[in-house]
C-alpha cells in the first residue's frame, strides 16, 4: 500500500460574519490546487504578492 504526503498545508483565518464568502471561495481555492498544473504554478511563485496575482489569474480565467 502506498502512502501519500502531504504537499502543502494552507492556514486561513476569517471572521466568523465572512464565513459565508469564505465557503464559497474555498471550494474554488480547493478545485484549482487539486488540479497538478496549478499547483506546480502556485508552487513556482517566489512572493505572497505573485501568488496571489497567479491565484486571482486562475480564478478569472475559471469564470
Amino acid at each position: 500500500m502506498a502512502l501519500s504526503c502531504l504537499s502543502r498545508l494552507a492556514c486561513i483565518a476569517i471572521k466568523q460574519a465572512d464565513a459565508r464568502v469564505f465557503n464559497r471561495f474555498f471550494e474554488q481555492f480547493i478545485m484549482l490546487v487539486s488540479d497538478d498544473l496549478n499547483d506546480k504554478k502556485l508552487s513556482s511563485c517566489s512572493s505572497h504578492a505573485d501568488f496571489i496575482s497567479t491565484i486571482k489569474a486562475m480564478v478569472m480565467a475559471g469564470d
